[in-house]
């Protein structure tokens, strides 16, 4: 879980634990890129907008520098990223704030279970 707002970062670790995962968080996309370096991770839920490294740079790293490729999933509060962009990028799904919980739940299952 990857967001600069202390309180989603943490409120949407607990929910993902309360359903099973096991979740790390970081609070821009540069501790995130650090973190995946170091770990394996499955799954990479990131917002966009972050100071200290942005969500699609996060993307650029981990489709150009890692040896392996978790499901990305990207949140905004904008709705200003074009498909385009998120189609090269190889993101599965991008949820505009404020998003239903459930259905991210139900996003990222379904893209693990492909």
């Amino acid at each position: 879980m990857v967001d600069d707002e202390d309180f989603l970062r943490e409120v949407l670790s607990e929910i993902f634990n309360s359903a099973g995962a096991i979740t790390t968080t970081a609070e821009n996309g540069s501790i995130a890129f650090d973190l995946l370096q170091k770990d394996r991770f499955d799954v990479v839920i990131s917002d966009i907008r972050m100071p200290g490294g942005d969500g699609l740079s996060l993307v650029e790293n981990i489709n150009t520098q890692l040896d392996y490729h978790p499901k990305v999933f990207l949140c905004s509060g904008f709705n200003d990223i074009p498909a385009e962009k998120t189609n090269t990028l190889d993101v599965v799904e991008i949820f505009t704030k404020p998003f239903s919980v459930d259905k991210m739940i139900e996003s990222v299952s379904k893209a693990l279970q492909k």
